[in-house]
C-alpha cells in the first residue's frame, strides 16, 4: 500500500473487494444485485446517475407512444371491421403527457441508500485504471479480484455543419415536448429513430427521415423493404439516399441541407438518433491491458477482456448487441463467471433483435445470408400470416414467418415481420438456443385461432417431403401388407 500511495499521493484509502463494477447502468446493477444477494463484498462506481442514462425509460416511453400511434392508425382503418369510426382531433400533448407518465412508473428503485443497505460500497466518482489490477476512484483504490466494466454508451454525434450549434432532440428527449412538431426532421441510423418517425407520423406530425438504413441492416433484406414500404404509406417521408450537409436553427425552426433525393428541408424540431459510441474515454484502458477500439472493449465470447480479470458487458463491449434485454442477459452470465466460476460462453447472435414498428420485425440466430455462408445444407421455410387465420380475422395479414435450417431439420434462425413478431420470436430463440429441431416445433400444441400457430404449421410443412421419400413410402406400404 505504501507503493501505491507513493505513486497516488491522493490516494487516502485502498479497498480489496471481490468484486468492482465501473458503471450503475442496467448491467452493472443488475450484477451488483445478483453479488450482495451472496453476500459477496462488492463496490460499485459511477459518477453520474445510478440507473445510468435514461435509455430503459426512453424504450418504454417509446412502447408507450406507438401504442397510443398505433391505436390512431386502427382507429382510420376500422371501416375494414365494419365500424364507422373517425378520428377527432388527437391531443399531442395529453398523449405525451401519458407516455411519460408510463416511463416514470417503471422507474425501478435504483437509489445508492438501496444498494447500499444491501452492502454494496457505492462511490460516486470517475474511476479509471492504475494498472491491471487497481481501479482509482477519487481518494479511493480498489484492488478487486475481477472487475466488470458496464459504463455504457453516450449518443453518438454525427459530423454535421452546425449541428453542435443547433437545438436538437435526442431518442430519450423528445418526450420532454410539450406538443408535437407540425415537421419533424430526423437524422437516423438508430432503431428509435425509424419507431419514432412512424410514432408521430401517425399521430399527425409530418415527418422526413434521413438515413434509417444501419437500423434495417440487421433484419432480413425482404422484411426491411416491406417495413420501408409501410412507412412510406404511413406518410414518413424517407430519404435514406440523401446526403446531410450542415443544419442550422432559423426563425421558426431548423433548415436541414442535403444533397440529393428531395434536397433541403424545413422544420420545427430535429431529432438526431444516429447510434452511439462506447463510454469508455475515461476508464484508461491501456494502462489495464484491455484491448479497445472505435467499436468499445474487445471482449471473447465469455465478456472476458484481454486482462483476464477484467469483464465487459453491454453497450461499452464491441460487438454485442446494444438491447436492454441483451444487457440483462450478459449480466447474468458475468454473474455466474465472476461469482462461481462458471462458463460465460454464449452466442451473440441468438439474442433476438426486433424493431419494434407496425409492422413488428423480429430475428434471432442466423440470417439466411449467415447460414448459407458457413453451409452448404441450408434450407429456408417460410409462412405468410395471410395463411393465419387470426392474422386475417383481425386484417393484420401482413408479414410472414422465415425459418433458416439444416436439411436435417435443426433450426439456425427465425425471422419474422407481422403484428406480434416481437411476442412469437421468443419461442424461436428458446428452440434456437435448445439445438431444436424443426420435427420438434411440430409437435407443439397451441390454441388456435393464435398467431402462435405458425410455428407449428410451417414446422408441419417443413416435413412435406419426407411424406413424399420413397423409403418411406415402401415403409407405408410394408406395414399395410402386414395389416
Amino acid at each position: 500500500m505504501t507503493s501505491l500511495r507513493a505513486a497516488n499521493p491522493g490516494v487516502a484509502e485502498t479497498l480489496t473487494p471481490d468484486l468492482c463494477i465501473v458503471g450503475a447502468g442496467a448491467g452493472g446493477l443488475a450484477v451488483a444485485t445478483a453479488a450482495a444477494a451472496f453476500g459477496v463484498s462488492t463496490v460499485l462506481v459511477e459518477k453520474g446517475a445510478m440507473g445510468g442514462d435514461r435509455r430503459a425509460a426512453g424504450g418504454i416511453a417509446i412502447a408507450a407512444l406507438a401504442a397510443a400511434a398505433r391505436r390512431a392508425a386502427d382507429i382510420r382503418a376500422a371501416g375494414a371491421f365494419g365500424l364507422d369510426a373517425k378520428l377527432a382531433d388527437i391531443d399531442v400533448a395529453r398523449v405525451l403527457a401519458q407516455v411519460r407518465q408510463a416511463a416514470a412508473s417503471f422507474a425501478p428503485d435504483e437509489t445508492q441508500e438501496r444498494f447500499e443497505a444491501m452492502g454494496v460500497r457505492v462511490i460516486r466518482v470517475t474511476g479509471r485504471f492504475l494498472d491491471d489490477r487497481t481501479l482509482v476512484a477519487g481518494d479511493v483504490s480498489v484492488r478487486a479480484r475481477r472487475f466488470i466494466v458496464a459504463t455504457g454508451s453516450r449518443p453518438a454525434t454525427p459530423d454535421i455543419e452546425g449541428l453542435s450549434e443547433t437545438p436538437h432532440l435526442g431518442a430519450d428527449t423528445i418526450f420532454d415536448l410539450a406538443s408535437a412538431p407540425a415537421h419533424l426532421g430526423v437524422l437516423g441510423g438508430d432503431p428509435a429513430a425509424i419507431e419514432l418517425a412512424q410514432a408521430f407520423v401517425r399521430l399527425g406530425s409530418r415527418v422526413t427521415l434521413f438515413g434509417g438504413g444501419e437500423a434495417l441492416a440487421d433484419f432480413d433484406p425482404d422484411m426491411a423493404e416491406l417495413l420501408r414500404d409501410r412507412l412510406t404509406r404511413d406518410g414518413v417521408d424517407w430519404r435514406d439516399r440523401a446526403k446531410v450537409r450542415s443544419v442550422a436553427q432559423h426563425e421558426n425552426g431548423v433548415e436541414i441541407s442535403a444533397e440529393g433525393e428531395g434536397g433541403s428541408i424545413s422544420c420545427d424540431a430535429l431529432l438526431v438518433a444516429t447510434g452511439r459510441t462506447p463510454a469508455i474515454g475515461e476508464l484508461d484502458l491501456d494502462r489495464a491491458g484491455v484491448r479497445h477500439g472505435a467499436d468499445g472493449i474487445e471482449t471473447d465470447s465469455g465478456l472476458r477482456t484481454s486482462n483476464r480479470r477484467i469483464y465487459a458487458i453491454g453497450d461499452c463491449a464491441a460487438g454485442q448487441p446494444r438491447m436492454t434485454h441483451a444487457v440483462t442477459e450478459q449480466a447474468a452470465r458475468v454473474a455466474r463467471s465472476a461469482l462461481f466460476r462458471l462458463s460465460a460462453k454464449a452466442d451473440a447472435r441468438m439474442v433476438p433483435r426486433i424493431l419494434f414498428t407496425d409492422p413488428e420485425i423480429a430475428r434471432c440466430g442466423l440470417s439466411e445470408a449467415e447460414a448459407r455462408a458457413i453451409r452448404d445444407d441450408v434450407v429456408t421455410h417460410r409462412w405468410p400470416f395471410s395463411g393465419n387465420e387470426r392474422a386475417r380475422v383481425e386484417h393484420a395479414a401482413q408479414g410472414h414467418l422465415k425459418v433458416i435450417a439444416m436439411r436435417r431439420g435443426e433450426i439456425l434462425g427465425c425471422a419474422i415481420i407481422g403484428r406480434g413478431a416481437s411476442e412469437m420470436i421468443a419461442l424461436w430463440s428458446l428452440a434456437i438456443a435448445r439445438k431444436a429441431r424443426l420435427n420438434d416445433m411440430a409437435s407443439l400444441m397451441v390454441a388456435q385461432p393464435t398467431l402462435s400457430d405458425m410455428a407449428r404449421r410451417i414446422s408441419l410443412q417443413s416435413l412435406a417431403p419426407v411424406a413424399r421419400d420413397r423409403w418411406v413410402r415402401r415403409a407405408l406400404s410394408l406395414l399395410r401388407t402386414l395389416g
